[in-house]
C-alpha cells in the first residue's frame, strides 16, 4: 500500500512539473480579484473595510513566454472606523497596460510584472459628522511578481502582489502593496513541449 500511494505521489510530481513553455502568437484572457490584504466583510474592533477589486483583461505572447497586454479594473472601496468618526465610500474605474515575462518551462511558472493605467475615483469621506465628496483621476505604475499554476494547457490559476505607485485599488490612492488571485485561459498556439 505504501509503494502504491509513493508511486502515485511521484506520478503526481512528474505531472506537475512536466514541461511546458507558452508560445509566441498565443491569446490569454484573465481574470482576477484583489486587493486580498483588504478583504474583510467582516466587524472588528477597529472597523469595517470592505474592499473589492475585479480586473478582468487580455493579453498576447509577442516572444515565447513574454506577455503584452490590456485591462480595465474596478474597485469599490467601503471603510468605516470605530475610533475618529470616520467612514469613506468609493468607487473607481481603470484602464491598464501590462507586460508578463514567464520564466522556467514548467507547470509552476514564476513571473516578474510591469503595469502603467490611468484611474478616475468618485467617492466621499465623513469625519465628525462633515461629508467631503472628492473626485480625482490619475497615472499608476506598478512593479511586481507572481506565480501562474498551469493545470491544463489551456488553464492556469495565479497569484500577484505589486508594488503600485498612486494605488487606486485602496484607501485614498496611496502607495503600497497589492495581492491578486485570478484565472488565465490560454487561446490560439498550444504551450511547446
Amino acid at each position: 500500500m505504501k509503494k502504491k500511494f509513493h508511486l502515485v505521489v511521484t506520478a503526481c510530481l512528474f505531472s506537475l512539473l512536466s514541461l511546458a513553455q507558452i508560445k509566441k502568437g498565443t491569446v490569454v484572457g484573465h481574470f482576477n480579484v484583489g486587493d486580498l490584504r483588504s478583504i474583510s466583510l467582516e466587524n472588528n474592533s477597529s472597523g469595517k473595510n470592505n474592499n473589492l477589486s475585479f480586473n478582468p483583461g487580455v493579453g498576447y505572447f509577442i516572444k515565447n513566454n513574454w506577455e503584452i497586454g490590456v485591462g480595465i479594473n474596478y474597485n469599490s472601496f467601503r471603510y468605516s472606523a470605530n475610533y475618529g468618526n470616520y467612514s469613506q465610500r468609493s468607487n473607481t474605474i481603470g484602464i491598464k497596460a501590462y507586460s508578463n515575462y514567464y520564466f522556467g518551462k514548467r507547470k509552476l511558472k514564476p513571473y516578474f510584472s510591469f503595469q502603467t493605467g490611468w484611474y478616475r475615483g468618485q467617492g466621499n469621506y465623513t469625519t465628525n459628522g462633515v461629508k467631503t465628496d472628492f473626485n480625482n483621476t490619475n497615472f499608476y505604475t506598478g512593479i511586481g511578481g507572481g506565480l501562474n499554476w498551469h493545470i491544463s494547457p489551456k488553464v492556469a490559476l495565479f497569484t500577484e502582489a505589486n508594488y503600485i505607485k498612486n494605488n487606486p485599488f485602496g484607501r485614498d490612492g496611496h502607495d503600497g502593496l497589492n495581492l491578486t488571485i485570478g484565472v488565465r485561459l490560454f487561446f490560439g498556439n498550444k504551450k511547446k513541449n
